[in-house]
């Protein structure tokens, strides 16, 4: 839905990841969060999305 929306928008998504995979329960396995950002598990995911350089524009 995120993503839909920011493109809709005009942003070009750069990359998705998936945050906070295991609660406090099980905070032994937390370590494997980092592998499994790219994954499409977790309670929370972040979008990166940027506005598209234009040609000719310096930022």
């Amino acid at each position: 839905m995120a993503r839909k929306l920011l493109r809709r928008n005009g942003l070009e998504i750069v990359r998705t990841d998936f945050q906070f995979v295991f609660p406090s329960a099980l905070r032994g396995l937390r370590r494997l969060e980092t592998p499994l950002a790219r994954t499409p598990v977790g309670a929370q995911y972040l979008v990166l999305a940027r506005r598209p350089q234009r040609i000719g524009h310096a930022r």
